[in-house]
């Protein structure tokens, strides 16, 4: 790596020793208690096979349940009905639900399904959705994939039955990209975002850093030095060769895709001075947004694609500030704290996200836009970063060190639940996909 690009990475990182005086500090805020919210009292029996003994469709059927019962036990709606209870319940089907015996034992919904041989060897997967108050059919759907895509009909009725409740379907088939180096080298990966099926995306033998995937799942954007300089590539998300977007003319770190995946925003020191740039996925109409005497770094659009936050070290600490996607009004987000760095908007375009900097690391706040309100999620366990927010606005992945190395972990929007979703190498940089599969 050239001398140039080492400075720049340090004033990055030591940016943070630029204290404002008399700023109310981020630490004296106390981490968020999770609100009491009702949920649903809902039992998830096995699914069922159609057709006999079938060993391949015996093991779908338990992915299958395996996988719906922990996409509806993480999504916050739903308190799962214990299954030791089921035996007290004469087996139910879909032509015969016994909605008393279920109401008995606190049930308030309950998910049947069966999965049978479909034609060319497909897997036909029929799950039903039953409100157990009213004694009635929610919600049915007969999916159909391939015989080794058992994980995928599981988050897809997952999905479904949390489409049901809220509008929006769940996380089930998302994706996060992430860094590790669990293979010497730090590279691109990606997985499902319950952690199951990681997969390396590059193989540059170099270091790699912010990954970002286009709003469609097709392509991914990502910095690296593997050419001398901290050059932009964007490479086919299927696999195939990468290219470089911006190559040369400093530091260009920090890649991400616009919401319609008309534009790239990103930072480079291009010009002397790290300031935010957008350009186009080809790499053309490159244009700079900032023009201070600070460092402007780690850029995220907004839901509508009409502003674009980002870090900025332009006045006595570090901040997160707004602009329009052209550039103008620019002002800051946040004002407490001294180093607040590596926002993300939610996407309703009502909630930010970001870590902050409490003595020698980091911990993840959440703002509210509207009434400037700011919760901590995080306190007390290494230092936690890149927080972003899930597709349905109701999740955040992160990284943190606090078990030693870097894992990526997964929390609800009020910092319950977290846990780690990797245990292999240091991994870090994650970003939740915006599409499903």
């Amino acid at each position: 790596m050239k001398s140039s690009c080492t400075a720049v990475i340090a004033i990055l990182l030591l940016s943070g020793a630029l204290w404002a005086q008399g700023e109310p500090e981020m630490d004296q805020l106390n981490i968020m208690v999770p609100p009491t919210i009702q949920r649903v009292q809902l039992a998830v029996p096995d699914i069922t096979v159609v057709g006999g003994g079938d060993a391949q469709l015996i093991a779908a059927a338990r992915t299958i349940t395996e996988v719906l019962w922990y996409d509806l036990q993480y999504c916050g709606l739903f308190n799962m009905v214990k299954k030791e209870w089921y035996g007290y319940i004469p087996q139910s089907t879909e032509v015969a639900v016994k909605f008393d015996d279920w109401k008995g034992i606190g049930a308030q919904a309950l998910v049947l399904g069966k999965v049978s041989p479909g034609e060319g060897g497909k897997l036909v997967l029929e799950g039903r959705l039953y409100d157990i108050e009213y004694s009635r059919q929610r919600l049915g759907k007969r999916l159909q994939a391939g015989v080794n895509q058992a994980r995928l009909l599981g988050h897809t009725l997952a999905d479904e039955i949390i489409r049901g409740y809220t509008g929006i379907p769940g996380v089930g088939n998302t994706e996060v990209i992430f860094v590790s180096d669990r293979d010497g080298a730090k590279d691109i990966y990606v997985m499902d975002y319950d952690g199951a099926n990681q997969r390396k995306l590059t193989d540059v033998q170099s270091i790699t850093l912010s990954p970002a995937l286009s709003a469609d799942g097709r392509s991914f954007v990502f910095s690296s030095v593997k050419r001398g300089d901290w050059d932009l590539f964007v490479a086919p998300r299927s696999g195939g060769k990468a290219r470089a977007l911006v190559a040369g003319g400093g530091v260009n770190v920090s890649g991400v895709w616009s919401p319609d995946d008309g534009a790239i925003a990103f930072a480079s020191t291009r010009d002397g001075n790290s300031d935010i740039y957008t350009m186009r996925p080809d790499g053309s109409a490159l244009r700079r947004l900032t023009n201070n005497a600070g460092i402007d770094t780690n850029p995220a659009w907004s839901p509508k694609g009409d502003q674009i936050a980002y870090t900025s070290t332009r006045r006595t600490s570090t901040q997160i500030w707004v602009m329009d996607s052209s550039g103008g009004s620019q002002r800051a987000l946040t004002k407490r704290g001294r180093f607040n760095d590596q926002p993300d908007f939610d996407p309703s375009g009502e909630r930010l996200t970001f870590a902050s900097r409490l003595g020698t690391g980091f911990d993840i706040f959440v703002q509210d836009l509207r009434t400037d309100e700011i919760s901590r999620l995080t306190g007390d366990a290494g230092s936690n970063e890149s927080p972003r927010f899930s597709p349905d606005g109701r999740h955040i992945v992160f990284a943190s060190n606090r078990t030693g190395r870097y894992q990526i972990y997964l929390m609800e929007l009020d910092g319950s639940g977290q846990r780690p979703v990797t245990n292999v190498g240091n991994n870090t940089s994650p970003r939740w996909s915006k599409w499903y599969r």
